[in-house]
Formats: structure tokens, C-alpha cells, sequence
């Protein structure tokens, strides 16, 4: 759905857009830019802000290290966001190919796959003695590298989660 004219909103020319989700809410959408971009945008810009939330208070808390220096700020950045795409990665993979996230009653996810894989990375981390062959699935994970063999020995990874 998107209005296609621009509307005087608070004194300035914007339009509206949106769509109906699963469950019967509404997404709507105000915007300066194309409509028929936005949802595109903001799906992308949603992926960003669960990774903000993740690295804040979901996952890592990074607020509590109270860094000041920058390049060690930049450093933990950077470690964190691997791990954030480890963790979704992991996440992801558990939810296709071992147990499924179950669904809440109104339709949505019990746990995002960074909860789901991080979750999981924790306890590998907790039971390393145990878990060897959990890490090691794990690291294959991040590097696409679990997924079947063909003929060969090269990787498929034509099914890899990005």
C-alpha cells in the first residue's frame, strides 16, 4: 500500500507507505524518499538496529566496558559484530537443520536466531570438555564450510544461510 502523492505533514511534503504484517498489525512507513523503496530500506535498516540491540542489551552489553579509547572501542566493535554473525549464523542453522524456533500465539518468534545461536555458543563455551565436535560445527558454520561436499571435495555452498 503507499499513497502515491506527497502529503503536507508538519509543514513538510512526505509520503506514507506500508503494509499489512502477519497477525493483522500495520507497518506504516512515513518518508521523504521513494516509496517504492522504503520498505526495502527499512527492512535493511531493521536488520541494523537488531544488531544495535543485540550488542547492547540482548547479547553483549557493550555499554557496561565503559571504553573511552577509540581504537579499543573500534576493536571490540569489530569482534562483536563477527560474533553477532557467528551467533546468527548458528542461530539460523539450529532453527533449518536441528530444532525449530516455536512461534508465540500471536505468530512471532520465541527467540531471534542471535538469541537461538548465541544461546547455544554459551553453552559450547560452558562444556568445551564436552563439546569439541559442537565448536567445531560451529566454526563450520561460520565459515559455510559444514554444508555437503560434492563430488571432488569442494564445497557446496550453494544452501549457505547469508
Amino acid at each position: 500500500m503507499s499513497l502515491q502523492q506527497r502529503h503536507l505533514i508538519c509543514g513538510q511534503w512526505l509520503y506514507v507507505t506500508g503494509m499489512k504484517l502477519e497477525g493483522g498489525d500495520y507497518l506504516l512507513i512515513v518518508t521523504n524518499a521513494n516509496p517504492k523503496e522504503s520498505l526495502a530500506l527499512y527492512a535493511q535498516r531493521w536488520e541494523i538496529e537488531q544488531f544495535f540491540k543485540a550488542i547492547k542489551r540482548t547479547g553483549f552489553n557493550v555499554e557496561a566496558t565503559h571504553l573511552t579509547d577509540i581504537s579499543r572501542i573500534d576493536t571490540l566493535l569489530t569482534l562483536m559484530t563477527i560474533a553477532f554473525v557467528w551467533a546468527h549464523r548458528v542461530g539460523e542453522q539450529l532453527h533449518l537443520r536441528v530444532k525449530a524456533i516455536k512461534l508465540k500465539k500471536h505468530g512471532y518468534p520465541a527467540q531471534s536466531f542471535f538469541r537461538y545461536g548465541l544461546d547455544y555458543l554459551r553453552s559450547i563455551v560452558a562444556y568445551f570438555h564436552l563439546k569439541r565436535s559442537e565448536f567445531l560445527w560451529a566454526l563450520m558454520v561460520l565459515s559455510c564450510t559444514h554444508l555437503s561436499t560434492r563430488e571432488g571435495g569442494a564445497v557446496d555452498n550453494a544452501n549457505c544461510v547469508t
